[in-house]
Protein backbone atom coordinates (compact mmCIF):
# COMPACT_ATOMS: atom_id res chain seq x y z
CA UNK A 1 0.00 0.00 0.00
CA UNK A 2 2.97 2.27 0.37
CA UNK A 3 4.84 1.75 -1.96
CA UNK A 4 1.50 2.26 -4.48
CA UNK A 5 1.03 5.77 -2.42
CA UNK A 6 4.88 6.73 -3.42
CA UNK A 7 4.33 5.42 -7.12
CA UNK A 8 0.99 7.37 -7.30
CA UNK A 9 2.32 10.89 -5.89
CA UNK A 10 4.48 12.52 -8.61
CA UNK A 11 1.88 11.68 -11.37
CA UNK A 12 -0.92 13.37 -8.71
CA UNK A 13 1.20 15.96 -7.89
CA UNK A 14 1.55 16.77 -11.85
CA UNK A 15 -2.16 16.60 -12.45
CA UNK A 16 -2.89 18.45 -9.59
CA UNK A 17 -0.21 21.27 -10.67
CA UNK A 18 -1.37 21.84 -14.30
CA UNK A 19 -4.64 21.00 -14.31
CA UNK A 20 -6.06 21.78 -10.94
CA UNK A 21 -4.73 24.50 -9.64
CA UNK A 22 -4.85 26.57 -13.03
CA UNK A 23 -9.21 25.75 -12.19
CA UNK A 24 -8.48 27.28 -8.80
CA UNK A 25 -6.34 30.31 -9.83
CA UNK A 26 -8.99 31.03 -12.83
CA UNK A 27 -11.89 30.69 -10.12
CA UNK A 28 -10.04 33.25 -7.66
CA UNK A 29 -9.32 35.53 -10.88
CA UNK A 30 -13.09 35.61 -11.42
CA UNK A 31 -14.05 37.12 -8.07
CA UNK A 32 -11.71 39.76 -8.79
CA UNK A 33 -11.65 43.32 -10.41
CA UNK A 34 -8.82 44.13 -12.17
CA UNK A 35 -7.23 47.72 -12.99
CA UNK A 36 -5.93 48.47 -16.52
CA UNK A 37 -2.20 47.14 -15.57
CA UNK A 38 -3.90 44.25 -15.04
CA UNK A 39 -3.64 43.88 -11.15
CA UNK A 40 -6.40 42.79 -8.94
CA UNK A 41 -7.79 45.96 -7.24
CA UNK A 42 -10.94 44.23 -4.93
CA UNK A 43 -13.27 41.47 -4.72
CA UNK A 44 -16.35 41.54 -6.32
CA UNK A 45 -17.91 38.06 -5.95
CA UNK A 46 -20.25 36.70 -9.00
CA UNK A 47 -20.10 40.03 -10.52
CA UNK A 48 -18.08 39.35 -13.41
CA UNK A 49 -20.44 36.35 -14.12
CA UNK A 50 -23.56 38.87 -14.15
CA UNK A 51 -21.85 40.64 -16.95
CA UNK A 52 -20.54 37.98 -19.16
CA UNK A 53 -23.75 36.55 -18.99
CA UNK A 54 -25.13 39.27 -20.07
CA UNK A 55 -22.78 40.22 -23.15
CA UNK A 56 -24.91 39.15 -25.92
CA UNK A 57 -21.97 38.22 -28.23
CA UNK A 58 -20.61 35.51 -25.22
CA UNK A 59 -24.76 33.86 -24.79
CA UNK A 60 -24.97 34.15 -28.58
CA UNK A 61 -21.38 31.96 -29.19
CA UNK A 62 -22.64 29.61 -26.10
CA UNK A 63 -26.00 29.20 -28.37
CA UNK A 64 -23.81 28.70 -31.64
CA UNK A 65 -21.60 26.46 -30.05
CA UNK A 66 -24.56 23.83 -28.37
CA UNK A 67 -26.09 23.94 -31.86
CA UNK A 68 -23.30 22.72 -33.35
CA UNK A 69 -22.58 20.38 -30.55
CA UNK A 70 -26.49 18.93 -31.17
CA UNK A 71 -25.85 18.34 -34.81
CA UNK A 72 -22.04 17.44 -34.65
CA UNK A 73 -21.98 14.39 -32.37
CA UNK A 74 -24.99 12.42 -34.21
CA UNK A 75 -23.86 13.07 -37.01
CA UNK A 76 -20.56 11.88 -36.33
CA UNK A 77 -21.09 8.45 -34.59
CA UNK A 78 -23.74 7.42 -37.21
CA UNK A 79 -21.23 8.34 -40.19
CA UNK A 80 -18.20 6.80 -37.94
CA UNK A 81 -19.91 3.78 -37.21
CA UNK A 82 -21.31 3.37 -41.03
CA UNK A 83 -18.23 3.79 -42.04
CA UNK A 84 -16.53 1.00 -39.69
CA UNK A 85 -19.03 -1.56 -41.01
CA UNK A 86 -18.25 -1.33 -44.43
CA UNK A 87 -14.49 -1.58 -44.16
CA UNK A 88 -14.47 -4.31 -41.14
CA UNK A 89 -13.19 -6.94 -43.64
CA UNK A 90 -9.42 -6.67 -43.57
CA UNK A 91 -8.57 -6.73 -47.33
CA UNK A 92 -5.73 -3.91 -48.98
CA UNK A 93 -8.93 -1.80 -50.67
CA UNK A 94 -10.14 -1.21 -46.67
CA UNK A 95 -7.15 -1.24 -45.89
CA UNK A 96 -6.45 1.62 -47.88
CA UNK A 97 -9.56 3.47 -47.31
CA UNK A 98 -8.72 3.26 -43.44
CA UNK A 99 -5.47 5.09 -44.01
CA UNK A 100 -6.92 7.76 -46.45
CA UNK A 101 -9.79 7.91 -43.93
CA UNK A 102 -7.45 8.51 -40.76
CA UNK A 103 -5.09 11.00 -42.43
CA UNK A 104 -7.60 14.45 -41.97
CA UNK A 105 -7.29 12.67 -37.89
CA UNK A 106 -3.36 13.53 -37.73
CA UNK A 107 -3.55 16.67 -40.13
CA UNK A 108 -2.86 20.13 -38.10
CA UNK A 109 -6.18 21.64 -37.57
CA UNK A 110 -4.95 25.17 -39.36
CA UNK A 111 -4.22 23.14 -42.30
CA UNK A 112 -7.65 21.86 -42.29
CA UNK A 113 -9.18 24.91 -41.78
CA UNK A 114 -7.08 26.57 -44.72
CA UNK A 115 -8.22 23.39 -47.04
CA UNK A 116 -12.14 24.20 -46.46
CA UNK A 117 -11.31 28.16 -46.75
CA UNK A 118 -10.17 27.38 -50.56
CA UNK A 119 -12.87 24.69 -51.22
CA UNK A 120 -15.59 26.87 -50.36
CA UNK A 121 -13.98 30.35 -52.18
CA UNK A 122 -16.72 32.20 -53.48
CA UNK A 123 -14.47 33.19 -56.23
CA UNK A 124 -11.38 30.55 -56.70
CA UNK A 125 -13.47 27.21 -54.49
CA UNK A 126 -13.68 23.75 -56.14
CA UNK A 127 -17.31 23.88 -54.78
CA UNK A 128 -18.75 26.85 -56.77
CA UNK A 129 -16.84 26.04 -59.89
CA UNK A 130 -18.57 22.66 -59.74
CA UNK A 131 -22.10 24.46 -59.25
CA UNK A 132 -21.25 26.42 -62.24
CA UNK A 133 -20.71 23.70 -64.35
CA UNK A 134 -25.19 23.07 -63.96
CA UNK A 135 -25.61 26.91 -64.71
CA UNK A 136 -25.81 27.47 -60.33
CA UNK A 137 -25.03 31.20 -58.96
CA UNK A 138 -21.90 31.05 -56.78
CA UNK A 139 -22.66 30.63 -53.08
CA UNK A 140 -20.70 32.97 -50.57
CA UNK A 141 -20.42 29.85 -48.73
CA UNK A 142 -18.46 31.53 -45.63
CA UNK A 143 -20.12 34.91 -46.15
CA UNK A 144 -23.56 33.86 -45.00
CA UNK A 145 -23.97 32.71 -41.57
CA UNK A 146 -25.82 29.55 -42.46
CA UNK A 147 -23.78 28.51 -45.40
CA UNK A 148 -20.51 29.11 -43.25
CA UNK A 149 -21.89 26.66 -40.30
CA UNK A 150 -22.60 24.12 -42.36
CA UNK A 151 -19.10 24.18 -43.52
CA UNK A 152 -17.73 23.87 -40.07
CA UNK A 153 -19.89 21.31 -39.35
CA UNK A 154 -18.85 19.53 -42.65
CA UNK A 155 -15.27 20.38 -41.61
CA UNK A 156 -15.05 19.17 -38.26
CA UNK A 157 -17.23 16.13 -39.29
CA UNK A 158 -14.69 15.19 -41.94
CA UNK A 159 -11.71 15.53 -39.61
CA UNK A 160 -12.79 13.68 -37.06
CA UNK A 161 -14.65 10.65 -39.02
CA UNK A 162 -11.11 8.77 -39.39
CA UNK A 163 -10.63 8.85 -35.15
CA UNK A 164 -14.43 7.91 -34.54
CA UNK A 165 -14.29 5.14 -37.45
CA UNK A 166 -11.15 3.75 -35.69
CA UNK A 167 -12.80 3.63 -32.59
CA UNK A 168 -16.09 1.53 -33.74
CA UNK A 169 -13.67 -0.51 -35.61
CA UNK A 170 -12.21 -1.82 -32.64
CA UNK A 171 -15.44 -2.14 -30.95
CA UNK A 172 -16.75 -4.31 -33.44
CA UNK A 173 -13.41 -6.51 -34.10
CA UNK A 174 -13.61 -7.24 -30.41
CA UNK A 175 -16.79 -9.20 -30.97
CA UNK A 176 -16.87 -12.79 -30.66
CA UNK A 177 -17.57 -14.33 -34.54
CA UNK A 178 -19.48 -16.93 -32.77
CA UNK A 179 -22.24 -14.89 -31.88
CA UNK A 180 -22.51 -13.58 -35.46
CA UNK A 181 -22.48 -16.80 -36.69
CA UNK A 182 -24.93 -18.40 -34.52
CA UNK A 183 -27.28 -15.56 -35.26
CA UNK A 184 -26.47 -16.17 -39.28
CA UNK A 185 -27.75 -20.27 -38.72
CA UNK A 186 -30.99 -18.75 -37.25
CA UNK A 187 -32.04 -16.77 -40.05
CA UNK A 188 -31.05 -13.29 -38.39
CA UNK A 189 -30.16 -10.58 -41.58
CA UNK A 190 -27.93 -8.14 -41.27
CA UNK A 191 -29.66 -5.43 -40.07
CA UNK A 192 -31.12 -8.00 -37.37
CA UNK A 193 -26.87 -8.82 -36.71
CA UNK A 194 -26.72 -4.96 -36.25
CA UNK A 195 -29.74 -3.79 -34.25
CA UNK A 196 -29.92 -6.60 -31.84
CA UNK A 197 -26.10 -8.61 -31.50
CA UNK A 198 -23.72 -5.50 -32.28
CA UNK A 199 -24.85 -2.03 -31.16
CA UNK A 200 -25.76 -3.74 -27.60
CA UNK A 201 -21.99 -4.92 -27.57
CA UNK A 202 -20.84 -1.66 -28.99
CA UNK A 203 -22.43 -0.03 -25.46
CA UNK A 204 -18.50 0.99 -24.05
CA UNK A 205 -17.82 1.80 -27.08
CA UNK A 206 -20.64 4.72 -28.15
CA UNK A 207 -19.94 5.59 -24.40
CA UNK A 208 -16.80 6.32 -25.09
CA UNK A 209 -17.31 7.53 -28.84
CA UNK A 210 -19.68 10.22 -27.53
CA UNK A 211 -17.59 11.19 -24.50
CA UNK A 212 -14.49 12.03 -27.06
CA UNK A 213 -16.74 13.64 -29.82
CA UNK A 214 -18.61 15.92 -27.63
CA UNK A 215 -15.21 17.00 -25.68
CA UNK A 216 -13.50 17.53 -28.80
CA UNK A 217 -16.72 19.71 -30.12
CA UNK A 218 -16.89 22.08 -27.07
CA UNK A 219 -13.14 23.12 -27.74
CA UNK A 220 -12.78 23.24 -31.37
CA UNK A 221 -10.97 26.69 -31.95
CA UNK A 222 -8.68 26.68 -34.95
CA UNK A 223 -11.01 25.55 -38.58
CA UNK A 224 -13.42 27.81 -37.32
CA UNK A 225 -11.25 30.82 -36.47
CA UNK A 226 -9.07 30.10 -40.20
CA UNK A 227 -12.45 29.20 -41.59
CA UNK A 228 -14.61 32.14 -40.54
CA UNK A 229 -12.37 34.42 -39.33
CA UNK A 230 -13.99 33.72 -35.66
CA UNK A 231 -17.21 35.53 -36.98
CA UNK A 232 -16.04 38.23 -38.97
CA UNK A 233 -16.29 37.14 -42.23
CA UNK A 234 -20.19 35.60 -40.67
CA UNK A 235 -21.45 34.89 -37.50
CA UNK A 236 -20.50 31.31 -36.64
CA UNK A 237 -18.47 31.77 -33.23
CA UNK A 238 -17.22 28.96 -30.78
CA UNK A 239 -17.04 29.98 -27.12
CA UNK A 240 -13.25 29.82 -27.30
CA UNK A 241 -13.61 32.48 -30.07
CA UNK A 242 -15.49 34.68 -27.77
CA UNK A 243 -12.25 35.44 -26.30
CA UNK A 244 -9.81 36.33 -28.86
CA UNK A 245 -13.19 39.63 -29.39
CA UNK A 246 -13.96 42.66 -27.73
CA UNK A 247 -14.14 43.19 -24.86
CA UNK A 248 -11.75 40.44 -24.01
CA UNK A 249 -9.37 41.97 -25.71
CA UNK A 250 -7.71 45.29 -26.96
CA UNK A 251 -7.21 46.35 -30.85
CA UNK A 252 -3.11 45.05 -30.15
CA UNK A 253 -4.50 41.86 -29.21
CA UNK A 254 -3.36 41.92 -25.23
CA UNK A 255 -6.04 40.56 -22.80
CA UNK A 256 -8.34 43.43 -21.86
CA UNK A 257 -10.23 41.84 -19.07
CA UNK A 258 -8.53 38.51 -17.30
CA UNK A 259 -11.49 38.76 -14.99
CA UNK A 260 -14.11 38.05 -18.00
CA UNK A 261 -11.63 35.76 -19.32
CA UNK A 262 -11.21 33.43 -16.16
CA UNK A 263 -14.91 33.60 -15.15
CA UNK A 264 -15.95 32.73 -18.43
CA UNK A 265 -13.83 29.46 -19.10
CA UNK A 266 -14.56 28.40 -15.36
CA UNK A 267 -17.82 28.92 -16.21
CA UNK A 268 -17.99 26.24 -18.65
CA UNK A 269 -15.79 23.36 -16.32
Amino acid sequence: MTNAVYFLAVPLLLIATYKYAPMVAALFNSTQAYNLAGQPVRFIGLDNYTRIFGDPSFTQSLQLTFLFVIIKVPLQLMLGLLIALFVMDTNRINNFVRSSLFLPTVTPMVVVGLVFSFLFDREIGIINAILSVFNIDKVSWLLEPRSAQLVVILLSVWRDAGFVMLVFLAGLQGIPTQILEAAQMDGANRWQILRRIQIPLLRRTIQFALIFVTSASFQLFAPIFVVTRGGHRAQPMCWPIAFTKPPFVSSIGAPRMPCRSSCSSSSLW
